[in-house]
């Protein structure tokens, strides 16, 4: 009898593992944004996910309809690329989550360019490196970061 019961158990744990590894064999996760690169090109733009290990994934390689960065967002939010919420001000586009960010009580989305007619000149600009760039923070919003051959811009979540 108790070679049954260790046999029977055999056999359910052998079924219970291949099932666990047919049913779980999706591939890798997708990445899990900390930051979110717009790489903008002469034919086109990169969406880039990176995680908070810098782990990185190709989320869009392609051509994109888009005179700023909000329009850019919403162009790729149409093409279910990454999510977007936002509210519209007197200044333009306000935006609570793109991707994977989205902002809370004491989180707020940030973006920042290599274009240096748009960064942040003040003591309190923030500064994040993608690739060999150090981009600084902008002081504009969205609506007002054109979208041209050689910007790039991220986003990311910060804490005040």
């Amino acid at each position: 009898m108790k070679k049954i019961l260790i046999a029977g158990l055999s056999v359910l744990l052998l079924c219970l593992s291949v099932f666990c590894l047919v049913a779980c064999n999706d591939g890798p996760a997708p990445v899990v944004a900390e930051k979110i690169v717009f790489s903008v090109e002469e034919t086109g733009v990169k969406v880039i996910f990176i995680d908070a290990e810098n782990n990185s994934e190709t989320a869009y390689d392609g051509a994109y309809s888009a005179e700023y960065l909000d329009d850019l967002i919403y162009f790729l939010a149409g093409k279910e690329v990454l999510e977007a919420e936002s509210s519209s001000s007197q200044y333009g586009s306000f935006f609570t989550k793109i991707g994977s960010l989205s902002q809370s009580d004491n989180n707020y989305l940030y973006f920042y360019t290599n274009l240096d007619e748009y960064k942040d000149v003040t003591d309190y600009a923030l500064t994040e490196t993608y690739n060999d760039l150090t981009l600084t923070s902008v002081s504009l919003g969205a609506s007002s970061l054109p979208v041209k051959a050689g910007a790039v811009y991220m986003v990311t979540l910060v804490s005040f």
